[in-house]
C-alpha cells in the first residue's frame, strides 16, 4: 500500500520525530511510504503532482495547534485534485477529534499515539474491511446530509519501546540536515542528531500538552517508557557510524527519569558513544551526584524549564512545584561539575503581571543559563489553561493558533499588548547579555 505522509515545516524545523516513527513502522510492514517536508513554499500544483506521480491510497498530515490553519489549506488542496482517503494526527487533533473531522476535507484522525493504529488501518484498507473500530482511528460518514463520527476506544500504550522500529531517517535529507543550523536541532548549531530514549513525562503541567494525553491514557498502562540502555546505545553507535555528528540531542519530553537507568546509560554511553549530548531534564534530578555521573559521560547541555520566576505563581497557576532553591542548586550544580545550561520560559501567561515577568527575568539572571530561551503562551488545546482562558474570555473568537508576537497575546486584564512588548525587549536585553558573556 502506497501512503504519503506530510510534515508543515513553516521553513524550519524539518525533520518530525511522529513521521518519522510511522514511516518506519509501516516500511517495516512492506507498505511504500513517501514523507513530504513542506517548508511552506509548496503550491498546489506542487500536491497535485505528486499525487499524480506516486498515486498513494492514504495521505496523512500530522498536526501541532499551530500547524492547523496550514494542515486544514492543504487537506484541501489534495481533495480537490484526489478522493484519497486523508487522515492527520498529532496533538491538534487528538485534543479536539470532533472539531477536525467538521473539516469535509478531512476523512479520519488519529488519536494519542499511533504506530500500530495506522498500521492496522493500513492492513484493513488493503482487505476492504470497515475502518469504524480501529481503536484510536476516528472516521466519519455522510448519509442524507447528516454526518456521523464513528468513534473508538484508546488501545493500550506500546509498553516495550524496543518492539518499535528505528526512526526512518532515510526518508528525510538528514546530511543537508545536519549542516544546515536551525533546521534539525533544538538547541542552536550544527551536525547534531535527535535521537530518543523514551516517552512520555509524568508531570501535568498546566500548559504542557503532555498533560492531557497524561489524562487520556489513564489504564492504559505505564505513560512514561523508557528503551532499554542497550537499545539505545546501538543506535547511537550506528548513527555515529553512518553521519557527521558532533552532538546527539535527546527529544524525550523529560530524559532524566529512573537513577538506575541513568547510572546504566551513562557507564555504557561513556564506554561505546563517547560523544557529547544533550538532554531536557527536571531541576529536581540535578544533584551533584547524577551530575557528575553525567558529566563522565560526556553530558555537555542540559536544558530546564523555569517558565515563571514568582514560586507562587508557578505552583498555582502552572502546578510546578520546583521552588526556587531547586533551580538555582540545579544550574549551580551544572555549572560546578562543567555542564552548559539552557533555560526556558514562558511569558504572557493567565493572570500574569508585568510585574511577574520581571521576577522570571530576575531569576533567570540569578541562574545565569549559558542560554536563554522566552516564549509567549500559547494556549494549547485540551490544557488545563486553555480552559481558563476560554471561560475568563482571554481568546479572541478569531484569533488562530499562532502566537510569535506581541501583538498576538490572549486579551487579559493584568498585562495588554504594550505591557507585552515591553517586557519582553526587557527579557531580549537579558538574553543579549547571557550569548554575550558565553560567546
Amino acid at each position: 500500500m502506497k501512503v504519503t505522509l506530510v510534515h508543515w515545516s513553516r521553513g524550519d524545523r524539518e525533520f518530525h520525530p511522529g513521521v518519522a516513527a510511522l514511516s518506519a513502522m509501516l516500511k517495516k510492514h512492506g507498505h511504500d511510504v513517501k514523507v513530504i517536508v513542506d517548508d511552506d513554499r509548496m503550491t498546489p500544483d506542487d500536491y497535485a503532482e505528486h499525487l499524480n506521480t506516486f498515486a498513494p491510497d492514504l495521505f496523512g498530515f500530522t498536526c501541532m495547534s499551530f500547524q492547523w490553519k496550514p494542515v486544514q489549506e492543504r487537506a484541501g488542496w489534495v481533495k480537490a485534485s484526489s478522493d484519497v482517503p486523508i487522515i492527520v494526527g498529532g496533538y491538534h487533533p487528538t485534543a479536539v477529534p470532533d472539531k477536525c473531522l467538521e473539516d469535509p476535507s478531512i476523512d479520519m484522525i488519529c488519536l494519542g499515539e499511533g504506530d500500530f493504529a495506522i498500521l492496522e488501518l493500513c492492513a484493513k484498507m488493503e482487505s476492504g474491511e470497515s475502518l469504524t473500530e480501529i481503536e484510536n482511528i476516528w472516521t466519519k460518514s455522510v448519509a442524507g446530509g447528516e454526518t456521523t463520527i464513528h468513534r473508538t476506544n484508546l488501545r493500550p500504550l506500546v509498553q516495550d519501546l524496543d518492539e518499535l522500529p528505528l526512526w526512518d531517517r532515510d526518508s528525510f535529507d538528514m546530511d543537508r540536515l545536519l549542516n544546515d543550523v536551525g533546521k534539525l536541532a533544538l538547541v542552536w548549531g550544527n551536525e547534531i542528531m535527535p535521537v530518543y530514549a523514551g516517552r512520555g513525562c509524568p508531570y501535568a503541567c498546566t500548559f504542557c500538552a503532555n498533560s492531557a494525553w497524561l489524562m487520556m491514557y489513564r489504564g492504559k498502562g505505564r505513560f512514561t517508557r523508557k528503551r532499554s540502555v542497550d537499545n539505545i546505545i546501538d543506535e547511537l553507535i550506528y548513527l555515529k557510524d553512518r553521519y557527521r555528528i558532533k552532538r546527539f540531542e535527546f527529544w524525550d519530553e523529560m530524559f532524566a527519569l529512573g537513577t538506575g537507568w541513568l547510572i546504566d546509560f551513562a557507564e555504557k554511553y561513556q564506554e561505546k558513544v563517547g560523544l557529547p549530548w544533550t538532554g531536557f531534564v527536571r531541576a529536581e534530578i540535578c544533584t551533584l551526584d547524577i551530575l557528575q555521573r553525567l558529566k563522565a559521560a560526556n553530558c555537555q547541555i542540559l536544558a530546564m524549564g523555569v517558565e515563571a520566576g514568582n514560586e507562587e505563581f508557578r505552583r498555582r497557576h502552572l502546578k510546578k512545584r520546583t521552588t526556587d532553591k531547586i533551580l538555582i542548586e540545579a544550574f549551580d550544580n551544572c555549572r560546578e561539575v562543567g555542564i552548559e545550561t539552557v533555560a526556558s520560559n514562558i511569558i504572557g501567561l493567565p493572570y500574569e503581571t508585568p510585574d511577574l515577568v520581571r521576577e522570571t527575568i530576575a531569576l533567570n539572571r540569578r541562574l545565569d543559563p549559558h542560554a536563554l530561551y522566552f516564549f509567549h503562551f500559547a494556549p494549547l488545546p485540551g490544557t488545563e489553561l486553555y480552559d481558563i482562558c476560554q471561560k475568563e474570555g482571554y481568546l479572541d473568537a478569531d484569533q488562530e493558533y499562532w502566537y510569535e508576537s506581541a501583538d498576538n497575546l490572549i486579551y487579559q486584564p493584568t498585562m495588554n499588548e504594550d505591557d507585552l512588548q515591553e517586557v519582553w525587549m526587557e527579557f531580549r536585553s537579558l538574553q543579549r547579555e547571557i550569548e554575550k558573556k558565553y560567546e
